[in-house]
């Protein structure tokens, strides 16, 4: 291995390790505030946020066993970016969006409320 692959493989692992810890904490706390993080944002009660605390779970073993590698290879790497990225796209969306887009009643309140604006 040349130097100055080894420095970026450095560097790619402690990335991998950063972002390892980061989900594995989001995913318990996420696991430990369940229902009031429902409650919080305004989901029914027969929501439950364990999958999502469990995948952000088993999230961060994967990337925590990829930088634990002698040598990680670049497809590695490559899906963990593609992955935070397509969460990072999904909570600006639901940012702009909101949730309420997502449940019956949010779809309805939106779908009522742009036909009065049409017949206005």
């Amino acid at each position: 291995m040349r130097p100055k692959t080894e420095g970026s493989q450095g560097l790619l692992k402690r990335a991998l390790i950063g972002n390892a810890m980061f989900s594995g904490l989001s995913g318990a706390a996420i696991l430990l505030a369940n229902r009031w993080l429902v409650k919080f944002l305004g989901l029914p009660d027969t929501v439950s946020l364990a999958i999502l605390g469990v995948s952000l779970i088993v999230y961060a073993a994967v990337l925590w066993f990829n930088a634990r590698r002698p040598k990680i290879r670049i497809t590695d790497a490559w899906v963990a970016v593609v992955m935070d990225a397509v969460w990072v796209l999904a909570q600006v969306r639901h940012g702009i969006l909101g949730f309420s887009d997502l449940w019956p009643p949010g779809r309805r309140k939106y779908i009522v409320s742009s036909r009065r604006v049409q017949k206005t």
